[in-house]
């Protein structure tokens, strides 16, 4: 989104069954206009249930979806659930189930490796951009190994499985995409499973104070049908929480993360730095290729909290950096590294789970703007 204005409103509504089972729910309608997507219309409705022995929650749903006048959907469905402590291993496993459907028209696409060109006049007018639609299905299980109690050291072993559906559309030989025709080019099916493992220790999922996470994650893509590809994928990510008190609360966090793709790897799994989930005051997907490296640092803080209506309203600055390879030269990447920083604001209302988060990134392209649900890490 180039131009336009978006409004944005959060209402937030609690019904409490008995003292200790709760449903708390957090809203956050969307209406504006781009010139590029016209007009925008949408929202994220989350529900969070809450019972004795469940931590952080017992189960939680979100359902979002955001319409254009000029073609863009998007629909996204998430439900989590968690388990008490018990001796029956299966009956111990955290899952969550999302779905998602989407219909992008503006996907973005500048090339393969550190060296890819950012033109603005191209940029400007959308030869980086193409259409797509995309949908499926994820599965995310928590299996745990160790624990040592709520909020402590845990130790979990994690269960991916995956099956979706990305296709390209309308060809135009004056878009950058078009011109390189990446693999996936012609679209196709994606069955992912893959295995991990994760340790976490930190006070607070949703807002944490202190403590750490770590996590690995291998993924095998087989191509079982004819239109799918062959791929490997490996991620993994440590960050860090430390808290500072200089006559106010101030929290340290930082995150170092990797990815890495093998194989005949489709641009939709390829590692990417440029969003609000890496590195952010970059275009969309700015940086692309079959490795990736990666940073964020934040300086955090609760400016205002009403202990009563549990409100609180706070602000963070962050600073935020990586690269990307071809050939897997991990070892080049600090060579290549790009750099950004910017200022953002946090919003928590009735519920510590739910968090709004507004993020404006700047880099030596451009800066943008990032609206979303929970801290980037």
């Amino acid at each position: 989104m180039k131009s336009g204005f978006l409004v944005l409103a959060i209402l937030s509504l609690s019904t409490v069954y008995a003292q200790t089972d709760s449903t708390k729910y957090g809203f956050l309608p969307a209406l504006g206009y781009t010139s590029d997507l016209g007009l925008v219309g949408g929202g994220v409705l989350n529900r969070y249930r809450y019972s004795d022995g469940y931590r952080p929650f017992r189960d939680m749903q979100m359902a979002s979806v955001v319409v254009t006048t000029r073609g863009f959907f998007a629909l996204n469905l998430t439900h989590e659930r968690t388990s008490r402590s018990t001796k029956t291993a299966l009956k111990s496993i955290r899952s969550q189930f999302m779905g998602y459907a989407n219909r992008t028209t503006e996907v973005t696409w500048f090339g393969l490796g550190p060296d890819s060109e950012f033109d603005a006049e191209q940029y400007e007018t959308n030869a980086n951009y193409f259409e797509a639609v995309n949908a499926g299905f994820i599965y995310r299980g928590r299996l745990p190994l160790y624990r040592t109690g709520y909020p402590g050291a845990q130790l979990d072993a994690l269960l991916i499985g995956q099956i979706g559906y990305d296709k390209p559309l309308n060809q135009d030989s004056g878009r950058r995409f078009w011109q390189d025709r990446p693999v996936g080019v012609d679209g196709g099916w994606s069955t992912v499973v893959g295995v991990g493992l994760q340790w976490e220790n930190r006070d607070n999922e949703a807002a944490p104070i202190r403590g750490n996470k770590a996590f690995i994650e291998a993924k095998l893509v087989p191509k079982l049908v004819q239109d799918s590809y062959s791929s490997f994928l490996l991620n993994a990510e440590a960050s860090q929480y430390v808290p500072v008190r200089i006559g106010h609360l101030f929290v340290l966090a930082g995150r170092l993360g990797i990815q890495h793709a093998s194989g005949d790897v489709p641009y939709w799994f390829m590692p990417y730095l440029g969003s609000d989930l890496n590195v952010r005051g970059m275009a969309l997907n700015r940086l692309r290729g079959d490795g990736a490296l990666w940073y964020n640092s934040e300086i955090r803080t609760w400016l205002y909290e009403n202990r009563n209506d549990a409100i609180k309203v706070g602000m963070h600055v962050f600073r935020d950096g990586g690269g990307v390879t071809v050939g897997h030269r991990y070892g080049d990447i600090p060579d290549d590294m790009v750099h950004t920083w910017g200022v953002g604001f946090a919003l928590s209302m009735f519920t510590p789970d739910f968090i709004v988060r507004g993020d404006y990134g700047m880099g030596d392209e451009m800066s943008r703007f990032y609206m979303g649900i929970g801290y980037t890490f």
